[in-house]
């Protein structure tokens, strides 16, 4: 008797064990698919952002301001893609267009060389466009005078702004708007604050550009937030 007890006993043991496993695998499996399929769109928007950079930057070819400044170890002296053919340096910080990507415009891209991210960047982020890239909240726009919030989620996968935990003062940010100019900012400030502040978003910059990125800390109950002027 007893021994058909540990009989049923173990039965059901083995059997826990593998429902735990087969949810343990399916949940790395989700992560890993998650994180090929996010990256494969940003990989598409991405090469449309720079094929209309490319179209619309015409004129005068002239090196980016950021050429000159190689003391970052991501060796971004070279220019962007667009910045290889001719461009028209006369109004370089406008926007001259705007990429629609699954209903959302793609209005530039960031670049986090500290943490390997490259995204394009939606003008807006809402539950549905936060599922694609990162997106814009707050702000005059990407390399305008003043603060421009950019918001991504944390998937704690390495994915949009998972590790910008990891991002420390003196980091390198850079941002590329939709005429193809891109800006180099630094990190100048990080710390963590609740949902309900929004101080940081309307800060006066003194007449710089500033960026500011916020994203959930891994519990989801706080914002990690960071400054960056451009440098």
């Amino acid at each position: 008797m007893k021994e058909k007890k540990f009989n049923k006993v173990l039965t059901v043991l083995l059997i826990l064990v593998a429902i735990s496993i087969v949810i343990i695998i399916g949940f790395y499996g989700y992560d890993v698919i998650n994180r090929v399929m996010i990256k494969s769109n940003a990989d598409h928007m991405i090469d449309e952002f720079n094929n209309h950079v490319d179209e619309v930057n015409v004129g005068p070819n002239e090196p980016d301001e950021e050429e000159s400044n190689s003391d970052d170890s991501d060796s971004e002296s070279e220019s962007e893609s667009g910045n290889k053919s001719s461009r028209n340096r006369n109004s370089d910080d406008e926007d001259y267009y705007e990429i629609n990507y699954d209903g959302y415009n793609i209005v530039g891209k960031i670049k986090i060389p500290k943490t390997g991210i490259e995204y394009p960047i939606l003008d807006e982020a809402s539950v549905s466009s936060m599922q694609l890239s990162v997106g814009i909240i707050y702000g005059p726009g990407l390399n305008r005078i003043g603060n421009t919030v950019i918001m991504g989620h944390n998937y704690r996968n390495g994915t949009f702004f998972s590790d910008n935990d990891k991002l420390s003062n003196g980091d390198v940010i850079y941002i590329t708007n939709s005429s193809g100019r891109r800006r180099r900012y630094i990190v100048y400030n990080k710390y963590v604050t609740d949902p309900s502040d929004f101080d940081y978003a309307v800060r006066d910059t003194a007449g710089k550009r500033e960026i500011t990125l916020s994203s959930c800390t891994d519990d989801s109950q706080n914002r990690i937030i960071i400054w960056a002027r451009e440098a």
